[in-house]
C-alpha cells in the first residue's frame, strides 16, 4: 500500500532544503500556512492527514501558483491512501495536486518523489517510479522519501538489499 510502513519514517524533512521546499509563493501567509499543514501530516495519523488538507488548500487559495503547496497537498492525500482511506478515494485528489506541481516547477523534487510513489504503489509501473525517484534524488539528494521508496525498489524488486542499505544510509545522513 501507499502510505504504509516506512513512510513515517521518511515524513520528517528539513524545510527550506533544496528541492523547492518553502520557494515559489507570492501569498504573504501561504508559506506559513503550509508549514502549519506539513506540521499535521507528520502526526501521521488520519485525522491530521484530513487536517493537513484544509490549510494547504488554503494556501493554494492565497497563491495557485505555490508549487509546494500543490506537493504537500498531494502529498496528504497519498499518505492517507491504504493507511486510513481507500486508494479510490484519495489517490483521485492526490493526483491531480502532484501533477500541478510539476507542470508549475518540473525541478520540484518531492513531487518527482510522490510521483514515483504513484507509479509504484497505484500503477505498479517499477521502471517508471525508478525515473520519478531517480529524478528526484537528483534534484534534492536529501529526499528522504524518494530514498525510502528508491530502496524499497532495489531491494524488493531487484534483490539488492546491500545497495537499498546504502541508499537508506545515506538518505539518513542527508537528513537525519
Amino acid at each position: 500500500g501507499g502510505g504504509g510502513g516506512g513512510a513515517r519514517e521518511a515524513r520528517g524533512r528539513g524545510e527550506g532544503g533544496a528541492g523547492g521546499r518553502g520557494r515559489g509563493t507570492r501569498g504573504a501567509g501561504a508559506n506559513g500556512v503550509v508549514r502549519r499543514g506539513r506540521l499535521r501530516m507528520d502526526q501521521f495519523t488520519e485525522e491530521s492527514l484530513r487536517g493537513a488538507i484544509d490549510p494547504v488548500e488554503a494556501a493554494i487559495k492565497l497563491d495557485s501558483t505555490y508549487v509546494d503547496a500543490w506537493a504537500e497537498l498531494g502529498d496528504a492525500w497519498f499518505y492517507l491512501a491504504d493507511d486510513f482511506i481507500s486508494p479510490r478515494e484519495a489517490i483521485p485528489n492526490g493526483r491531480p495536486a502532484v501533477d500541478r506541481a510539476l507542470a508549475l516547477d518540473p525541478q520540484n523534487s518531492s513531487a518527482h518523489a510522490f510521483q514515483g510513489s504513484l507509479q509504484l504503489y497505484y500503477n505498479w509501473d517499477i521502471p517508471a517510479a525508478v525515473r520519478e525517484y531517480e529524478r528526484a534524488l537528483q534534484l534534492d539528494s536529501a529526499n528522504a522519501e524518494a530514498a525510502m521508496f528508491y530502496a524499497i525498489i532495489i531491494k524488493n524488486a531487484w534483490g539488492l538489499a546491500d545497495s537499498a542499505r546504502a541508499v537508506t544510509e545515506r538518505g539518513r545522513r542527508l537528513n537525519p
